[in-house]
């Protein structure tokens, strides 16, 4: 064993845990050892029965700085349990016994986490390049016959397959391994899946799922996405995979096994809906039938063993309810949107989960949230109800379903659709539990103030944004600044914005600076502006002033930022101002707000207003 030192930067531990496969764990061995970024650990957990892999590794051991060889019970999830225990990584990489790895793997990987800036990636794995494709098979041969055959039938029954890395309403995982764009997905291998260290303080392999734990990775895969963990598909890391399978087991066993880790994990992760118990009955008549046309058809009557032999464990639990919210417009409200549905998947206990596909048909707005660090993942198109769905094709017939669904909140694809009946707060509009997609702006801190704590270290920025000039980040952190926030644009240019929000006149702002003074001593006023000519033109404080935007800030977001490091606040009538003050505002901040803050009549800003803020 070599010595506990690791080299700078990210640590990368390998922990493989291996029964009773000598040859090919040496073969995997050797490709370790060839990798061009060596691992700093490697850890192996040994449950061989007749074999001590540790001789036949001498040469790996001494390749890394530390090597840690194991004996343990047989059980994967155990000595998975083991491994993590063991190594003392950031990142822990996992291989199968049988899988042999490109020179490049753990450099790719690697990249993955360190070019991670904004914390998204929880969990990674590579590509495995040899699992039969039937695009791959010469047209009319046999082979691709019986693959195409056999792929219409897991599509058709809902059965693992490879696709898009999703998890299918019948619990079935579809593996992402023949895509070549990189990206985020819901499920990992456990042939080469990754982890940071800190995952393991919230997850752990499950081990109840004794000797062949056909499924551990479906079920740590579904505990990260419970938690809104990302998980990252890499498909520069490349790797072969034998899939050897456990001779002590035919395909009778196998087959019930199988089956009976489906069955532990439908109770464990849930489906009470009906449509996914029913799913998942039909899928288990999909393995029946596909076990069926297998050479040997002891999987089939496996399949049906592991259903008359079941346990009668507990009723399936309901599915960890989960809150989806329809983001809409700019940054402003989306930050409203996402503080609505945080506090609500908070409330319950569930994953927030963030409809983007309004952007898709928006050409003026995009998505805003990624440089806060949020704790939600993106919706997919399974998560939202057909009717919310964006598609040009069935653009009216989803028009009146949504207008059919949000009347009677009941959606039969997806969780139960929370439509804002109004602008003001409305206390009963939003559940206390179960999974629902709410559709609305939700302009009011009312909906989200018992989780403001979480809300506003979330919503920070994870790293300072592009755009910033010169000291301009101390000049407004300084004691006494006043940061004042102009909106005109849009106000003033589309006339149907402009009836309905107005735009607060110079007046307004030389009063709400006076409200300020009176209150607090001012050091300097710093101005931010969609048209910083007007408000230089009209806007000439008797304190220092500086005009930011456009020459210290050069960039929306460094606005942002910059006005939420301000002592105090002077904002228009828009959302984006008041976010930067609520985020931004501390014990003794002044904080003035515009009492007129619709043009509209009948739309009055009370339920927006927090206590303490002063209207003018």
């Amino acid at each position: 064993m070599n010595g506990d030192g690791y080299r700078g930067g990210l640590r990368i531990s390998v922990v493989v845990c291996s029964r009773d496969r000598p040859k090919q764990m040496v073969l995997l061995a050797d490709s370790i050892t060839g990798q061009t970024r060596l691992p700093d650990e490697v850890v192996v957990v040994d449950s061989s029965i007749d074999t001590c892999l540790e001789p036949m590794l001498t040469t790996l051991a001494s390749a890394v700085e530390r090597f840690a060889y194991i004996r343990s019970q047989p059980g994967l999830t155990i000595q998975r349990n083991i491994g993590v225990a063991a190594s003392k990584g950031d990142v822990i990489q996992f291989f199968d016994d049988d899988v042999v790895l490109e020179p490049e793997f753990l450099e790719e990987i690697e990249k993955v986490y360190r070019d991670d800036s904004e914390l998204r990636v929880f969990a990674a794995q590579g590509r495995i390049v040899n699992l039969p494709r039937d695009a791959r098979d010469p047209a009319g041969s046999l082979t691709g016959l019986r693959n195409s055959l056999s792929g219409a039938v897991r599509t058709l029954f809902l059965l693992p397959d490879q696709g898009d890395g999703r998890v299918k309403i019948s619990g079935s995982p579809s593996m992402v391994n023949w895509r070549d764009e990189p990206g985020f997905v819901d499920m990992l291998s456990g042939s080469c899946f990754s982890f940071r260290r800190e995952v393991f303080q919230h997850v752990a392999f499950d081990e109840s799922m004794t000797g062949y734990a056909a499924g551990e990775d479906l079920d740590i895969s579904r505990q990260l996405m419970h938690r809104g963990m990302g998980a990252f598909y890499c498909p520069s890391a490349r790797l072969t995979h034998a899939s050897s399978g456990l001779a002590t087991y035919g395909s009778r066993e196998r087959a019930r096994k199988a089956f009976m880790n489906r069955w532990y994990l439908l109770h464990k992760h849930g489906s009470g809906h009906p449509i996914g118990q029913a799913a998942f009955w039909w899928s288990t008549l999909g393995h029946v039938l596909l076990e069926s046309c297998r050479a040997d058809i002891g999987g089939a009557f496996g399949v049906v063993d592991g259903v008359r032999n079941r346990p009668r464990l507990h009723a399936p639990k309901p599915a960890p309810a989960q809150v989806v919210v329809q983001l809409s417009g700019g940054l402003g409200n989306q930050l409203f949107q996402y503080a609505t549905g945080r506090a609500a998947a908070l409330d319950r206990g569930g994953q927030l989960k963030l409809d983007q596909s309004n952007y898709s048909i928006d050409p003026k707005r995009t998505y805003a949230l990624d440089p806060f660090a949020i704790r939600a993942v993106r919706a997919h198109t399974a998560d939202i109800p057909w009717a919310f769905r964006r598609s040009g094709s069935h653009a009216l017939s989803n028009r009146v379903a949504r207008r059919l669904q949000s009347r009677i909140g009941f959606s039969l694809d997806g969780p139960k659709v929370v439509r804002e009946r109004h602008f003001h707060f409305d206390p009963d509009v939003i559940p206390r539990s179960g999974s629902i997609y709410l559709a609305g702006y939700w302009q009011s801190h009312r909906y989200f103030e018992q989780a403001a704590a979480e809300l506003r270290h979330e919503l920070t920025f994870r790293v300072p944004p592009g755009g910033l000039r010169g000291d301009i980040a101390d000049r407004v952190a300084a004691a006494g600044s006043v940061g004042v926030h102009v909106r005109r644009g849009d106000y003033v240019s589309d006339p149907a914005t402009h009836m309905r929000h107005g735009v607060c006149p110079a007046e307004y702002y030389r009063r709400a600076l006076e409200e300020v003074a009176k209150r607090a001593a001012v050091s300097g006023v710093f101005v931010f502006s969609d048209d910083i000519d007007w408000a230089r033109r009209e806007l000439v404080p008797p304190w220092t002033t500086t005009y930011v935007s456009g020459e210290s800030s050069t960039s929306d977001l460094a606005d942002f930022y910059l006005m939420a490091l301000c002592a105090h606040h002077v904002i228009s009538n828009s959302s984006f101002s008041w976010w930067a003050a609520w985020l931004g505002a501390k014990a003794n901040s002044v904080v003035v707000a515009p009492r007129q803050w619709f043009a509209e009549t009948g739309m009055g800003a009370d339920d927006m207003i927090p206590t303490g803020w002063i209207l003018v």
